[in-house]
């Protein structure tokens, strides 16, 4: 069973960088753990507020703010929760 977030509030899982770029670029883990990915894939949504209308919807690949929401785990599975409002854009 997965967490159902309330009012504005968006249940993504974090999707990692990556350990080479697509151009060949090795990442260190260094940079992996100062830099998390901002980069998620939208597992449930919210139902909104009459001021705030949902823009995502399940599936959905997002990009949010670095400091954007609450990291938890549920079930051995680390998940963020996070208002739309910090979400960017779809990819």
């Amino acid at each position: 069973m997965i967490p159902k977030p309330l009012k504005d509030r968006v249940l993504i899982t974090t999707i990692p960088l990556k350990d080479i770029t697509e151009g060949g670029v090795i990442v260190p883990e260094e940079h992996k753990k100062d830099n998390p990915s901002l980069i998620g894939e939208v597992i449930a949504v919210g139902p909104g507020t009459k001021d705030i209308p949902m823009d995502v919807e399940v599936g959905q690949r997002v990009m949010h703010l670095k400091q954007a929401g609450l990291d938890i785990e549920w079930e051995g599975e680390t998940y963020k929760i996070i208002r739309s409002l910090d979400i960017v854009c779809v990819l």
